[in-house]
């Protein structure tokens, strides 16, 4: 709880519970993720009658698990990944819902009468919430109004924020250099011409470097930035980063021929069933 000019405003911060989907467990050992709609009410009731905010956010590393204008589900999500919707539809007493993760830009929606928003991914975008209040008296409470939010363009020629970028320059710095380090060379440049409808250089590194990591005889692998490229020459981690942006954990399992056989498989259902209508997208 923070005030500001004479007014108290509440931020309830939440994370989605697929945490320990994402990441290894040596970052989350010993922490127990849940359903976090009812924790947010118990934070959001606390907020209100003991701390007394006049205005209580929702601050949640989640995004919309339903279309806020149809309701319908979004696909391609994991188990309680997104819980966004729930939280603006069944946590009362919150007055705007401030989503990520999802990577989608929401400028404004309601769900059940609550503000929501998300400003898309990698600080593309400025989310702005506007909050009018009022009150009869200076004893009187404050009364919240219209809400509204939006969400601005940010680009190269926009200035920095002098307070944050002297908090965060520490970390920027360091952060500099790790991605600068030298982890290899190449003679030649790699790449992934045909994305991810063929073998290529970006694959044959990724797979290469996982089987020489785990001694396994096998390599399923993901190529999540087919559009990337190493140049020749040294190869750093920014490099790395780009091709492969997310901490994967390399596991080994053994699996029968069988097994084998159904994951393949599945990885193939990527691809759409052929048929002969025209401009149809390879890939499902």
């Amino acid at each position: 709880m923070s005030t500001v000019s004479g007014i108290r405003v509440g931020v309830v911060g939440l994370c989605t519970p697929a945490v320990p989907m994402f990441t290894d467990s040596v970052l989350w050992g010993g922490l127990r993720f849940v359903d976090p709609v009812e924790p947010a009410r118990r934070e959001v009731e606390r907020l209100r009658s003991v701390e007394h905010c006049d205005v209580v956010v929702l601050l949640a590393h989640m995004g919309l698990e339903r279309d806020p204008a149809t309701g319908a589900d979004r696909a391609g999500d994991s188990p309680g990944e997104n819980w966004g919707y729930r939280l603006a539809q069944q946590v009362r007493g919150v007055d705007a819902v401030i989503l990520g993760h999802t990577h989608t830009v929401i400028p404004s929606a309601r769900v059940s009468g609550t503000l929501v928003t998300q400003a898309g991914k990698y600080a593309e975008a400025l989310g702005r919430i506007e909050i009018k209040l009022s009150r009869l008296t200076d004893r009187s409470p404050w009364t919240v109004g219209e809400a509204r939010a939006r969400v601005l363009a940010v680009s190269d020629t926009l200035p920095e924020d002098s307070t944050l970028a002297d908090m965060a320059r520490p970390y920027h710095d360091a952060a500099r250099t790790a991605l600068a380090a030298v982890v290899g060379r190449t003679t030649r440049l790699l790449a992934a011409p045909a994305g991810r409808a063929a073998d290529n250089a970006l694959w044959q590194l990724i797979h290469r470097a996982q089987l020489a990591a785990s001694g396994a005889e096998i390599s399923l692998a993901a190529l999540p930035e087919p559009a990337a490229t190493i140049l020749p020459g040294p190869v750093t981690g920014r490099d790395l980063l780009r091709l492969y942006p997310y901490e994967n954990t390399l596991g080994v399992v053994e699996l029968s021929g069988a097994e084998l056989k159904q994951v393949l498989e599945k990885s193939a259902g990527f691809l759409a069933a052929y048929d002969f209508e025209h401009e149809r997208p390879l890939f499902a």
